[in-house]
């Protein structure tokens, strides 16, 4: 099993653990690539170009989690300690 992923917190700035992605057999392709074919591509692209394409995946991410923000807010202005979490909980919750 490869070592998890870390990604970035875009809003936050801190590092977070990411399970490791499963990687699909061979045949599984878009538009005739494999994605072991894409990602090689990408591995062998220059630093600029994986920044641009970075950029343009985290910005289809914003797009994607646009719902998840709106809930976010929701729990974030809800004023009802009932159902705040502990900082035990969520200590406990980014470690694992």
């Amino acid at each position: 099993m490869s070592p998890p992923l870390l990604s970035f917190d875009v809003d936050e700035l801190r590092p977070v653990k990411l399970p490791p992605l499963p990687m699909p057999p061979r045949r599984h392709t878009h538009h005739g690539v494999s994605v072991q074919e894409i990602l090689a591509k990408v591995e062998a692209m220059p630093a600029d170009e994986r920044r641009r394409l970075a950029a343009f995946l985290v910005s289809l991410r914003h797009k994607d989690l646009a719902d998840y923000r709106a809930r976010m807010a929701q729990k974030i202005d809800d004023d009802s300690p009932e159902n705040w979490v502990t900082l035990e909980e969520m200590d406990h919750r980014l470690t694992t």
